[in-house]
């Protein structure tokens, strides 16, 4: 790969990067481009969970590229991608310039997730596995110079669940 552009494909081409916290986990099968994904199953309620980057240092000009596919209980439930900074990585935002699908109708979900409008989470029950996973992008410009850590992380409220997150080909 380009010395310049750090990627992870849940192991298809080379060792898996992200560490996962359950449900999280790398499947064998439901990827885009190869057929590993990391992906939650079906969750729990109550549930926050992560998927965490190790250190990456951002160039210039530097963007996020993901593909993804979900299933997450419509307005309860919601993934969202966040972002640190080193050298602590203690404070995570909501990483805005990704192309987010969905709104969060309700609050609630274990990692507090804030209501928010459409444009802004992964909120939508969807028929799973039956669709292709989309891709997503977002601009990590605002960091560069900097050395970051990302995650997906899912939040859930008290009832209801889905058939979860799949993420994969990240860059």
């Amino acid at each position: 790969f380009d010395s310049g552009t750090w990627t992870d494909d849940a192991g298809d081409t080379s060792p898996a990067k992200l560490s996962a916290s359950a449900p999280w986990s790398i499947q064998p099968a439901g990827g885009k481009t190869g057929p590993a994904v990391y992906a939650t199953g079906t969750y729990t309620n109550n549930l926050c969970a992560a998927l965490t980057s190790p250190t990456l240092s951002v160039q210039t000009g530097a963007a996020l590229s993901f593909a993804a596919k979900y299933s997450i209980e419509t307005s309860w439930d919601a993934g969202i991608v966040e972002v640190a900074e080193g050298p602590a990585f203690s404070t995570w935002t909501r990483l805005a310039t990704v192309n987010y699908p969905d709104a969060l109708g309700n609050t609630g979900n274990a990692c507090g997730f804030p209501k928010t409008f459409t444009g802004t989470v992964f909120s939508k029950t969807n028929a799973v596995p039956a669709y292709s996973a989309s891709n997503y992008t977002g601009s990590l410009e605002a960091y560069a110079g900097s050395d970051i850590k990302l995650r997906w992380r899912i939040g859930t409220d008290a009832t209801g669940t889905g058939a979860g997150w799949w993420v994969g080909d990240i860059s």
